[in-house]
């Protein structure tokens, strides 16, 4: 009975008054329905999470107690991403290698990245050269490869820091290659693509500091910069030689001596400073800023020197 009496007030009401009714009937459900789903996805969430969790350390506990190829059961394949970052995270502490290889192709883990690195998702595509970076065998060259070349940017740009990763010096041949002939300023990872091929190979640039290509040759220096590769010094100091140089690069060498003070380099420069030929204000300014900093370190007393 009240509740009729309170639907024929309402009844009563001006159009103003039940549109903000109206108004508020909706937002009230609205709140609802929001608190509600959020709840049931923070539960929801926390439960998978939860079993990941569980999976993570089932998988972590196996790893840790491998001692034979018979020690790994066959995984589900929905359970292989998780496996295989369980893997990587502690291959180290698996002594023996050839266990490591024969516990990801026993796991399916290779054929699984391997076949997905043909998906037609692009996504899926760059998870594949991400995890086959990471494993770092020499035998995923002929697989990441095409990717080079894939109609994704973000796919090659993977593709080729993926390459970099590879225990391979053809891999690294091939990446050099194909980025001193098709240098492309977005490629996204070039600064860690150089230095992980620098990393494995000592002077694997020598061939191509002489490139035309004077964005890669910028490049390759900042990295010799960088990674303080006093290897490089004596081919820095005779690139530096060269005529014809752009300032960019002679700066960019003379910054690299100045990493490695030593009488040799003083001369070079000095001599750099008063030949004719060097015409820039500019140079002619980081040439004597870099000599008073070798100076001063040729003149520092060496440790353990008797005074």
């Amino acid at each position: 009975m009240d509740l009729l009496q309170n639907l024929f007030i309402i009844g009563e009401f001006s159009l103003i008054h039940k549109i903000v009714l109206t108004t508020a009937i909706v937002l009230f459900f609205a709140v609802l329905i929001f608190w509600v789903t959020l709840i049931l996805n923070c539960v929801i969430g926390n439960a998978i999470i939860d079993n990941l969790d569980k999976k993570r350390d089932r998988f972590e506990d196996m790893i840790v107690r491998v001692n034979d190829i018979k020690d790994i059961p066959e995984i589900p394949k929905k359970d292989i991403p998780i496996f295989t970052g369980v893997i990587i995270k502690y291959k180290e502490l698996i002594q023996d290698h050839d266990l490591v290889k024969q516990i990801f192709t026993k796991s399916n883990v290779l054929d699984y990245y391997h076949k997905m690195t043909k998906s037609i998702s692009w996504k899926s595509r760059v998870r594949a050269v991400r995890v086959l970076g990471e494993i770092g065998y020499a035998d995923f060259f002929v697989w990441i490869k095409p990717l080079v070349h894939d109609r994704s940017a973000f796919v090659r740009d993977e593709a080729l820091l993926a390459l970099s990763k590879l225990a391979s010096s053809a891999s690294d041949k091939y990446v050099m290659d194909h980025i001193n002939s098709n240098y492309d300023a977005n490629i996204r990872w070039i600064d860690l693509i150089l230095q992980n091929i620098a990393r494995k190979e000592s002077l694997v640039f020598l061939p191509y500091l002489s490139t035309s290509n004077l964005a890669l040759k910028h490049k390759m220096l900042d990295t010799i910069r960088y990674m303080h590769l006093i290897e490089y010094l004596p081919r820095v100091m005779l690139l530096s030689g060269q005529p014809g140089n752009d300032e960019e690069t002679e700066i960019k060498c003379i910054f690299i001596m100045a990493l490695f003070p030593a009488a040799e380099t003083k001369k070079f420069l000095m001599d750099k400073l008063n030949s004719s030929v060097l015409s820039s204000a500019e140079l002619r300014k980081v040439i004597a800023m870099t000599l008073y900093k070798i100076d001063i370190k040729l003149n520092q007393p060496q440790l353990g020197s008797g005074a």
